[in-house]
Formats: C-alpha cells, structure tokens, sequence
C-alpha cells in the first residue's frame, strides 16, 4: 500500500490512501475523490494515472532543475536555439549575447504542443529501444555462435587428447623394442662369452678328474709317467694362454640410455626424444680380489641371469 494521502480528503481533515493521481490538477485522489473526479464536468477530462505510475515519474519530475546551475537564485527564463539549452537572465547575458535565437520560455512554448513533443520523444525513445533490440539479438546470437565454438573446440581438444595418447603409447611400445633390442643384443654378447668361459671349466673339470684318477693309478714305467705329465703340461699351458687372452678381451659393458618428453609451453608441442647407447671399455680387474666360496655361488648367478 502506498503512504500518499488523499489531497482532497487531508483538506477535510480525513486521511484517506489515494489510488489515483490527476496531473491537470496535480493532486492524489483516494478511491471515492476519484469516482467524483471523473463524473464531474470540469475534471471528467482530466488525464489520471495509478498512484505506482505517479510515483514512477515524480523521481523524473523532481530531477528536472528549475534554478540556474551556475546561478542559483535565479530560475531558467530564456530557451537558446542555437544552442538548444535554457538558461537565466544572468546566463543570456553572459553566454548568449550574440545569440540571434533566444527567447523566453513561456512564448517559445506558446507556439509549440508539448504533448505532440513528448510524443516525438517517445518515439525517438522507441526507436532507440528497437535499435537496442536488434544489438542483443545479435549479440545474444554472437554469445550462442561462441558458445558452439567452445563445445566444437572441447570436443576437438577431447580428440586430440585421445590422439596424443595413442601416440604415445605407440611411442612407449617402439621404444620398448627398440631397448629390448639393443640391451638382448648386447646381454646376448655377454652370454655367448659366459658360456665360452663354462665350456673351458667344463674342460678343466674333465681333465681334472683324469689328472686325479692318472695319479692313483701305477704305470709300467715312470717314463710314461713322465711322458703323459708332459702331455698334460703342454695342454695346462694352451690354456693358460687362452685365458690370459679371455682376461686381457674382457670387457665393462655400460648403457647410457635415456628417454625424455619437453613440452613447449608457448607453442604446445610435444618433443620425444630418446638416446640408446652403449659403451665398452676394458674391464680392468683383480682376480685375487674376487672371493668366490663355491661353485654354487657362480651356478646361482648364471640361474639368475636366465631367470631375468
């Protein structure tokens, strides 16, 4: 409910809620006042609007300046065409001495229909609100193409992504054979000599058990004995040979193997880059150095090689 009181009604000394407002008349009207208002002859013509009408305009109303700006006692009396502004008795001396189009506001709207006016300012106000419209549209438009582009690019990033993935793991899997390769080929190497070197002990082994049998065993003479023992001598001598030539070719296999993924930042691109390398030096060792408490420690390493 509205606090505006009933102007005619406060008159009476009554405090009646208007309804209505009557701008010919100015003043607010209860229900009852307004009924009178428009059967009487001199009001029935009266434009009236709703009290939420009248409360919607009087902020416009009240913010229109009926004193100078510049010079505050003084009201605006004179209306300047050439400069399309009002101004006070004081302002047209000052400002619009010159001006030939100038006079005062009473007789300038004598000869105009301010209602024709405010007509033509709603018209100029429609066509501002028609040409806002068609700004949204295409604006609501633009915001619903961009909308489409970012789903059309998720989408796109979505596949892409997917694409990248494959990629890599295309990449993982050429670079798993690629080291499967080279490390089997090098590992390969080492076995064929591991198993060089069982071969020889195997050797050694059988003509240590025939030393050892020969040794418990009488022969006719000792100058066979002596014969074989030098037989055996010449043999033990070739292999001796063989393995200072094993010692001297024995090589310290090492990788230099790396895999890496550098990511531009600026531009996004993905670079792979992988290096497979190895290098072999000689293995510069002391046998006397290395305690081996049995055969079984060396057969658990070889079980333990071909497991891997």
């Amino acid at each position: 409910m509205s606090g505006n009181e009933c102007d005619p009604c406060g008159r009476m000394g009554s405090n009646c809620s208007a309804l209505q407002w009557c701008s010919s008349c100015h003043e607010l009207l209860c229900a009852r006042c307004y009924n009178y208002h428009k059967v009487l002859g001199v009001t029935k013509d009266h434009t009236v609007i709703t009290v939420e009408e009248y409360e919607a305009i009087v902020p416009f109303i009240a913010s229109v300046q009926m004193k100078c700006s510049e010079h505050s006692k003084k009201e605006y009396e004179y209306y300047c065409k050439e400069h399309d502004c009002t101004c006070c008795v004081l302002c047209k001396q000052k400002y619009h001495f010159d001006c030939s189009n100038i006079q005062k506001i009473d007789e300038f709207i004598e000869d105009i229909n301010t209602q024709e006016s405010f007509h033509g300012l709603n018209d100029r106000i429609q066509q501002i609100e028609h040409i806002l419209r068609k700004l949204t549209y295409i604006t609501v438009t633009n915001i619903s193409i961009l909308d489409e582009k970012r789903k059309e690019l998720f989408t796109q990033l979505h596949a892409n992504r997917l694409k990248i993935n494959n990629a890599l793991d295309n990449f993982e899997a050429e670079i798993r054979r690629e080291l499967h390769q080279n490390f089997d080929s090098e590992m390969n190497r080492l076995f064929e000599r591991r198993n060089e070197y069982l071969e020889k002990m195997d050797e050694l082994k059988k003509e240590k058990h025939v030393i050892g049998k020969v040794a418990n065993i009488e022969l006719k003479s000792n100058k066979q004995l002596f014969l074989l023992q030098g037989r055996i001598n010449d043999k033990l001598k070739l292999k001796e040979s063989a393995v200072k030539d094993l010692i001297t070719s024995l090589e310290d296999v090492s990788s230099e193997c790396n895999v890496d993924l550098d990511i531009d930042k600026h531009s996004g691109c993905l670079m792979l880059t992988r290096t497979v390398a190895f290098h072999r030096r000689p293995f510069e060792i002391d046998l006397e150095a290395i305690h081996i408490e049995s055969e079984s420690e060396t057969i658990e390493v070889m079980e333990e090689d071909e497991i891997q």
